[in-house]
């Protein structure tokens, strides 16, 4: 059965796809911590390796945001999202070819004795609405 445009599933494809990207160039990036004053970010081990430098004006609110999400941090980041879509995974217990049609399936950690929370739970539709949002 092949998931609908949209469906969790692919979401939750999307949302590892777009993790994976986001961990790619966080590796490929100059290493941190980062630094900044008006107009540039550099590496703050050597305070001489410009990152990015803003001919905008000074006081570029963009180059604050950009040093505090040094590789590092943006690392940090997608390891936790990574980690809680791995811990409200769908139930391994859980399989549509036993399954009532249209029984949806349940989170493996948020479904718990008598207390059955359909996935995505509130924890995975957080990482997916973030890195795989719902198509508008």
């Amino acid at each position: 059965m092949t998931a609908a445009r949209g469906s969790a599933g692919t979401r939750l494809e999307q949302a590892r796809v777009e993790i994976a990207q986001r961990r790619s160039h966080a590796e490929a990036a100059t290493a941190g911590p980062w630094s900044a004053d008006d107009r540039e970010v550099w590496q703050s081990a050597d305070q001489e390796t410009v990152v990015v430098r803003s001919w905008v004006d000074e006081n570029d609110p963009d180059i604050a945001h950009i040093a505090a999400n040094d590789p590092a941090h943006v690392l940090a980041v997608l390891a936790a999202a990574d980690a809680t879509l791995d811990r409200h995974a769908v139930a391994a217990w859980w399989d549509p070819e036993f399954m009532d049609d249209g029984d949806p399936a349940p989170c493996g950690t948020c479904t718990y004795d008598a207390r059955r929370v359909v996935w995505p739970c509130p924890d995975a539709a957080a990482v997916l609405d973030v890195y795989a949002p719902e198509p508008a």
